[in-house]
């Protein structure tokens, strides 16, 4: 829990120190004055201290208000203002702190804050430790050392959990995005439910929020979807790399890599992926090529033992049959570079095609978007004009006299998205033909540079001493064994990266099958049991702040949002839910966010949710909200003593308004007659 027990403000000014000191009780606080007397400073100062201005609209000491940072008035005196602190006693019901973040001072950044570990305002004589730490800058969420923001976190007694932001990725619910549940600016925040919460990137940050605070298990399940996605990208990424791996170890050892898709799969049988090696226009296994591969060298290891001059007869057999492959090889190098080329060209084309459907589609899309609305917009296939080429389509089935488009934007965007997934399998279809042709035209390639080594050993042999073994016999013989040991080598690799698909498909058939699980789950009972709560406490206070724009039995709390709503049923069709603020007065709208924050804590409290038990308003009697409405209010906070309120209201500079509103209420009172900050 949180609460504040005292808060000091010190200014000091070019005529000496101005200052003032406030202290609070559990239960009902209410801070009275009339308008111009200093309320909102004092609001502000207590969310500037715990680093939540972010709430009225900035960072640091630019949201303060003009007597924390320029000028203190005495009487019609202005005095410039030389520096100044906010200090902040607060409680967790275990233990108190003293927070003390400077506004104006030459030697501090406002970002800074020291934290006493001890109530230093009511019980200043005692020698307390002290630390510094910082806010609104990175870490200070998560840094255990200096984060001020985790230190509050701790403090409060929470572990606020990671979310999702709107690029997929990980986020902390961070503390200034909760805040507004629980601290009602007055400019903005009566507008609607948490209007002042920060831009912070996270998705549907309003339903986490309050999945939270209610302690939801939805939320849970929520996070273990998070990490579930996110376990699923890191395994992607593993499992595109692994497959790069076994293209680029086929590259190097001309062989084609089959049986392993691009993205993760459960894959059975280890055996359904290997490479295909082509040698002398055949395709092999490894351990068929490797077989063949030691025959060979066995048959050489024979001839070696011959004399250049006993295979004069075989070595020219051998020169002739050798020149005609590289003559034959060179034209099919020639033939297949020349189709690659018309291929890749052809590649390039179908991703031109593919990058304008694209761009028509959206267009189309936007197109229906207008019309939807009510524009008028002109369309390519209403104009006789082709989507995907631009060319004016010359006939259709209907006679020229017929006014009539050939298509709707409806069936435009079926077309489009139709070519567009047929342009995506040619595409995709088209790469792969060019990165197989690429293979083949390499690994020829290394046969002509075998060839062509060979011819000039089969020359070199039939000029040398015939009484000289042969040097074309030998080098075959290295040759082979080369290869022999590259392929076991390959085998070997084969076998390593195949140990890691079982690794990472052991893990994709985990995930899918956790992510199975996971898909069917919506609320528990638990769950259900609080958001029934939230939705008959709301309504009960509704009625007790006599609510009067809509019945009560069509008021609902959203079973997606979690936030108040008007279901409409029609005969034959399903309820429609409507946002409350749109179907409620002025005044009501007031009464519903009364109803709402209360019900929120009410329904924590009852629950065992996570709220901090504090609710801070800011001059909440807003549309002119009648007294005895407002009565109502204030009793209802009165009532809730487990939790602390603080209320900073005007009572429309009335004293009999006050009196009338807070008769018979038990609370704590903070009077202003003129102006709270004076002089020391």
């Amino acid at each position: 829990m949180l609460s504040i027990t005292a808060l000091s403000l010190e200014i000091n000014s070019t005529n000496g120190l101005y200052g003032a000191f406030f202290q609070f009780e559990a239960g009902l606080n209410i801070i009275r004055a009339n308008n111009t007397s200093g309320k909102s400073t004092i609001f502000q100062a207590i969310i500037y201290a715990l680093g939540f201005e972010e709430l009225i609209g900035g960072r640091n000491e630019k949201t303060m208000q003009s007597v924390l940072k320029d000028t203190v008035l005495d009487g019609k005196d202005q005095y410039r203002v030389l520096q100044s602190a906010v200090i902040l006693q607060i409680s967790n019901g275990k233990k108190e702190v003293t927070i003390k973040r400077s506004v104006i001072n030459e030697k501090r950044k406002s970002q800074l804050v020291d934290v006493i570990e001890g109530p230093a305002l009511t019980e200043p004589k005692n020698n307390y430790t002290q630390k510094q730490m910082y806010l609104h800058d990175s870490g200070a969420a998560t840094d255990s050392n200096y984060g001020f923001h985790l230190f509050l976190e701790e403090f409060i007694g929470w572990k606020v959990p990671d979310v999702i932001d709107n690029s997929g990725n990980r986020i902390k619910l961070y503390l200034p995005l909760i805040a507004p549940s629980f601290i009602i600016e007055q400019k903005s925040g009566w507008s609607s439910f948490f209007a002042t919460m920060p831009f912070y990137r996270v998705k549907n940050a309003e339903e986490r929020i309050i999945e939270f605070l209610l302690n939801l298990d939805v939320f849970q399940n929520e996070q273990a979807k998070i990490s579930l996605n996110i376990d699923k990208q890191t395994l992607v990424f593993k499992w595109q790399s692994l497959y790069q791996e076994f293209v680029r170890v086929g590259e190097r050892n001309n062989a084609v890599m089959v049986g392993l898709p691009e993205s993760p799969a459960i894959i059975n049988n280890l055996s359904d992926i290997y490479f295909r090696i082509n040698r002398n226009d055949n395709y092999y296994l490894i351990d068929e090529l490797l077989v063949e591969l030691q025959k060979e060298y066995d048959d050489l290891s024979k001839e070696t033992e011959i004399t250049v001059g006993e295979n004069i007869e075989k070595n020219q057999t051998r020169l002739t049959q050798a020149n005609d492959n590289l003559i034959r090889y060179s034209y099919t190098l020639e033939q297949w570079e020349n189709e690659n080329f018309i291929e890749k060209d052809q590649l390039k084309h179908y991703i031109r095609q593919k990058k304008n459907i694209e761009e028509d589609l959206e267009n189309n899309k936007a197109a229906r978007k207008m019309l939807n609305l009510g524009a008028e917009a002109k369309l390519s296939l209403a104009e006789n004009k082709c989507p995907t080429c631009g060319h004016e389509i010359n006939g259709t089935l209907l006679p020229i006299e017929v006014n009539q488009s050939p298509m709707d934007v409806e069936r435009n965007i079926e077309f489009l998205t139709a070519q567009l997934k047929m342009l995506e399998t040619f595409v995709n279809g088209q790469r792969k033909m060019v990165q197989d042709k690429e293979t083949r035209i390499n690994d020829l390639k290394s046969h002509i540079q075998i060839l062509r080594q060979q011819i000039r050993s089969l020359k070199k042999d039939l000029i040398s001493d015939e009484r000289l073994p042969s040097e074309e016999l030998i080098e075959r013989k290295i040759n082979l064994k080369r290869l022999i040991k590259l392929y076991e080598q390959l085998i070997e690799t084969t076998q390593d990266l195949k140990e890691k698909v079982k690794i990472l498909s052991k893990e994709w058939e985990h995930l899918k099958s956790a992510e199975t699980k996971l898909a069917g789950i919506l609320f528990t009972t638990q769950d259900s049991a609080k958001i029934e709560y939230l939705e008959v406490s709301f309504i009960k206070l509704l009625t007790q702040f006599n609510y009067q724009s809509k019945e009560k039995n069509s008021i609902k709390i959203s079973r997606d949002k979690y936030v108040p709503v008007i279901e409409v049923k029609l005969p034959n069709e399903k309820p429609k839910y409507y946002d409350m603020r749109f179907d409620s007065s002025g005044s009501d709208h007031i009464r519903c966010m009364w109803a709402y924050y209360i019900s929120l804590l009410k329904t924590s409290l009852t629950k065992n949710g996570n709220h901090p038990q504090l609710l801070i308003f800011d001059e909440p009697q807003q549309q002119s909200a009648s007294t005895a409405d407002f009565h109502q209010f204030l009793k209802e906070l009165s009532l809730q003593t487990e939790a602390q309120s603080i209320v900073f209201a005007s009572f429309q500079n009335s004293q009999s308004d006050f009196e009338a509103a807070t008769k018979g209420l038990i609370f704590h009172k903070i009077q202003g007659n003129e102006r709270f900050i004076s002089k020391l």
